[in-house]
């Protein structure tokens, strides 16, 4: 088990040394290419893409990490801390949102703001916004506390779904591209459109 984190995609950066760029050919709901999609069902684990994604938004790049050639893998697939994936999507105010596959390493505080989401591959997902642990220490507001239905409607900062999953951890992050992918400052999506993403959520095939 491990400890609640926002801020995964910082965990997963650095690890993923192979990107595959977004090319004119979409062949899904996804917005994935065909050379993408078959990239990362060669990761050799479950992939969750998304069928619903934004309007604006299109795949700007994916990034891998694959196991080691002829490395140790667990019957999910995990070879200890891979394969990883990302799918970052953009819009042409250059707000994002990334999806995340992670095979292990995730830890952290909780954030101001959450509230539960049913999917149908991952069961209840943890939605999260607001400041994080580190931001709540320093203050007096309390973490997890459950938003008012105005805040569900608007663009929050700092919007996340907490891993869900047994390894591999599946999430959705939209404020860590304003750092990791040069991304502006989410204006575009709201903790529903978030819901939306992850009810939408199905095994790559």
């Amino acid at each position: 088990m491990f400890a609640r984190c926002g801020r995964v995609m910082s965990i997963v950066a650095g690890l993923l040394p192979l990107t595959i760029f977004a090319s004119a050919a979409e062949s899904s709901s996804s917005g994935l290419s065909d050379t993408q999609q078959a990239s990362l069902r060669a990761l050799g684990i479950q992939v969750a893409i998304p069928t619903y994604v934004p309007n604006g938004f299109q795949v700007a790049k994916v990034e891998l990490k694959p196991c080691p050639p002829n490395s140790s893998r667990n019957a999910r697939g995990v070879c200890g801390r891979a394969p990883n994936y990302t799918i970052l999507y953009r819009n042409s105010a250059n707000n994002c949102f990334a999806l995340n596959g992670i095979a292990d390493g995730v830890g952290g505080g909780g954030f101001e703001f959450s509230y539960p989401v049913r999917t149908e591959i991952l069961g209840n997902i943890i939605v999260e916004f607001g400041r994080d642990g580190s931001q709540l220490r320093s203050g007096s507001a309390k973490s997890e506390q459950v938003p008012s239905p105005e805040q569900l409607k608007l663009p929050q900062s700092n919007l996340y779904s907490f891993p869900a999953g047994n390894g591999p951890y599946y999430n959705v992050s939209v404020g860590d591209g304003e750092r990791l992918y040069g991304c502006s400052k989410n204006s575009s999506i709201t903790p529903l459109e978030l819901e939306k993403i992850l009810k939408s959520l199905v095994w790559l095939k």
